[in-house]
């Protein structure tokens, strides 16, 4: 059970990432360049805890096929997905971009069945219905937005389609670091593949004008909260990557999906002026850990 367990730990701090992007998002123009702090923080992070524990050899025991795997993923999660989840949550808050990007459920699982061959079941048909539903109900939300006065019919059409992309992204990168670490075995090794590719993919990224813009509209009150964003970001993809190693992505992705409970909580408890809060939404919220739930019985 030390797998699901490490699921949900992850589910815990990315949920608590989120807090500190929605807080860091209030005090700048452009939310999406949070990546770039964040990611090479975590990098940095890893890095030393690789040298502590010793285990930094073990980036010479990663066959190519493993770097390849875990580089993917960490382009696709860390740079794609990321930069454009950040954008999604500073459009339309923290609760409502969670929920609505949990359709990277459906993308992993659909990809664990069909390609990594894992088993179909009652419970995971049913939990992956439960789990479209929450996402269809959050989407048909309209209470007010506390801290615009506005509604989420006033949220940008681009901000559903990009929340659904990095959905899709967040899907597929698991099912890249599960080959990674079937290939080697070495989940935390591949972690720091992962954030590596990341942070290089970054840098290059910075080279566009695009990307200069946007890092000299930072407001640099933001910049400890991505700080902190990116050292919890690191923790919860070390809890990811080991359950990964440990159990099947199929229970993985769906139970680090409970991320919206934990974030509904949180989010009471330290954003309660600056983000949505109603029955429609806690109810695809729990619509959503129900059918998690009912994949991890399988």
């Amino acid at each position: 059970m030390l797998g699901p367990f490490l699921a949900l730990l992850s589910s815990i701090t990315f949920a608590l990432m989120n807090i500190f992007v929605r807080r860091a998002s209030l005090k700048t123009v452009n939310a999406a360049f949070g990546a770039f702090v964040s990611v090479p923080t975590a990098l940095a992070v890893l890095f030393a805890i690789l040298i502590v524990s010793g285990q930094i050899r073990l980036l010479f025991s990663l066959s190519a096929i493993s770097w390849a795997w875990f580089a993917l993923a960490g382009i696709l999660q860390f740079v794609v997905g990321l930069s454009i989840y950040y954008r999604c949550v500073q459009l339309m808050g923290a609760n409502l971009a969670i929920v609505l990007s949990r359709i990277n459920i459906l993308i992993s699982v659909a990809i664990g069945i069909l390609f990594l061959h894992e088993p179909v079941s009652v419970n995971l048909l049913a939990g992956v219905l439960l789990i479209f539903t929450g996402i269809i109900l959050s989407g048909l939300n309209k209470p007010l937005i506390r801290d615009s006065g506005g509604s989420l019919s006033t949220i940008p059409i681009k901000a559903y389609v990009l929340v659904l992309t990095s959905g899709f992204v967040f899907g597929v990168s698991p099912i890249f670091i599960k080959l990674g670490i079937r290939e080697s075995g070495y989940p935390m090794a591949g972690a720091f593949v992962s954030f590596l590719a990341g942070t290089i993919a970054i840098s290059f990224l910075l080279l566009k004008r695009e990307s200069r813009i946007a890092a000299r509209q930072i407001d640099f009150k933001s910049l400890p909260l991505f700080v902190w964003a990116g050292i919890v970001f690191c923790a919860g993809n070390l809890f990811r990557f080991f359950a990964l190693k440990m159990t099947s992505a199929s229970v993985v992705v769906p139970l680090i999906s409970t991320m919206p409970l934990f974030l509904l909580l949180l989010s009471f408890l330290f954003n309660r002026k600056v983000e949505i809060f109603n029955p429609t939404l806690v109810a695809g919220a729990v619509l959503v850990v129900l059918g998690t739930v009912l994949i991890f019985l399988i």
